[in-house]
């Protein structure tokens, strides 16, 4: 009886072997371990489909260009330069997402965002998709959280580009809608003093509660300005400053006074939950971060759509805007989808001090 040589032993000796089809994840750092832990995980549930497919996940940074958008065009235009990539998960943050969703698009490659919220990404054409829930389903849980804690005059800090920008509008008529007054607005521009302007509108105004709607990094400077000023005035942060560790490190101790929204709450009664977590402290040390985790989903989502259609980056868009995209992809974390429903579970979580470590 003759053996039967496999395809991919046959492709490679006629030297007919296809190009790797790549995921480039570029939804965070450079340092994220999000890759690291995915493919490890993705190795104990490997894809399905023609076994002469390779699937390969690329790792290229577009954290520390977040305020360079034109750098993250340069990256997204050397990315959709490569034939092999199929599929983009990234960028980072609302404003590079806004600003590369062109060039994938003239490029033919879908583009999954994992963490940015700000309503115009669900609008911006039809190879970009979006997991995290919007700004307008944050905005109506910040505003119902203020009014739970009966505070009735707010500041508005909101940094002046599409996340916070898009946030402080959804929130506006969701505070008049429940009575509480906006005592003044600062928007917090690229390279501006935050801490002086901080400063001088908790000096100005007469108010129980500062809404940050801004970045870890801001949010760390105005806890750490406005804390010993106004010990009991209460900080309240969006999902953008949800980075405890980066808090600490710039707000001190006056971080720990910090609340913040958080995207995810994890479920470990879920499997898949537990051995994310769980991997994830093994391999950096610390637990996930809410976009660390819907950015593990959105590789999945990737990964998912290649093993059901193929490396065919039109196949590939078709299936995620079809009810592939509705769908929690297996071994999901956050249980976000693609298409607009029901969103996660919200949390309020007040930083407090760091974990201590058993001896």
């Amino acid at each position: 009886m003759k053996r039967l040589i496999p395809l991919a032993a046959l492709l490679a000796a006629c030297n007919l072997t296809p190009p790797c089809p790549t995921i480039v994840y570029a939804g965070g750092s450079s340092r994220s371990p999000t890759v690291a832990v995915a493919e490890s995980l993705l190795v104990e549930t490997p894809g399905q489909g023609p076994s002469w497919v390779c699937q390969r996940i690329m790792s290229q940074s577009s954290y520390d260009l977040v305020d360079q958008p034109d750098a993250e065009v340069a990256l997204a235009e050397q990315i959709a330069g490569d034939p092999k990539v199929v599929v983009v998960v990234g960028h980072q943050r609302s404003r590079g997402s806004l600003a590369v969703a062109p060039v994938y698009a003239r490029a033919g490659i879908p583009q999954i965002v994992p963490a940015a919220t700000s309503r115009l990404l669900r609008s911006v054409g039809p190879w970009t998709f979006v997991l995290a829930p919007g700004d307008s389903a944050q905005a109506v849980f910040l505003a119902a959280a203020v009014d739970s804690m009966r505070l009735r005059r707010a500041i508005l800090l909101y940094s002046g580009e599409p996340y916070g920008e898009g946030l402080v509008e959804a929130i506006r008529p969701e505070l008049t809608r429940r009575h509480i007054a906006v005592v003044d607005e600062v928007r917090l521009g690229v390279g501006t003093d935050v801490a002086t302007l901080a400063e001088a509108a908790v000096r100005g105004h007469s108010a129980d509660v500062v809404l940050l709607l801004v970045d870890y990094g801001q949010a760390g400077a105005i806890a750490r300005t406005v804390v010993p000023l106004r010990p009991r005035l209460r900080l309240i942060a969006g999902d953008g400053a949800m980075y405890a560790e980066g808090l600490r490190r710039v707000g001190g101790s006056a971080a720990e006074s910090l609340y913040v929204l958080s995207l995810w709450h994890p479920d470990t009664s879920e499997l898949s939950t537990r051995r994310f977590i769980a991997r994830f402290r093994a391999l950096a040390g610390r637990d996930p971060t809410p976009s660390e985790a819907l950015g593990e989903d959105a590789i999945l989502y990737a990964r998912t759509a290649l093993a059901a259609v193929g490396p065919d980056r039109s196949a590939i868009r078709a299936w995620l805007a079809g009810p592939g995209g509705a769908t929690p992809p297996p071994g999901h974390i956050t249980g976000a989808t693609l298409h607009d429903g029901p969103p996660p579970r919200f949390m309020l979580t007040r930083i407090g001090p760091p974990p201590t470590t058993a001896p």
